[in-house]
């Protein structure tokens, strides 16, 4: 799901003037954020593993932080503009 997220997220960010480096910011959190988690995860199932200590729960933060920044980045490009 985070995938189509992910490419979701990067096609609305080359159609955006305002709102674009937060949400390009958010984007690239969930993306490492994934990879982190799952990567750990994975290698702990399959080949018992550990990437490093920690890191399932510092990508699944990640993940959070990088949606906080995406919903951000929609309110930063949802707001009127100040003259």
């Amino acid at each position: 799901i985070h995938a189509a997220a992910l490419v979701a997220l990067a096609t609305l960010a080359a159609t955006l003037d305002r709102g674009r480096i937060p949400l390009l910011v958010g984007t690239s959190a969930i993306g490492l954020g994934t990879l982190l988690f799952s990567g750990d995860l994975g290698l702990r199932a399959l080949m018992e593993i550990k990437l490093l200590g920690g890191s399932a729960p510092f990508g699944g933060t990640m993940m959070i932080a990088g949606w906080l920044v995406v919903a951000i980045s929609a309110l930063l490009a949802r707001a009127p503009r100040r003259i």
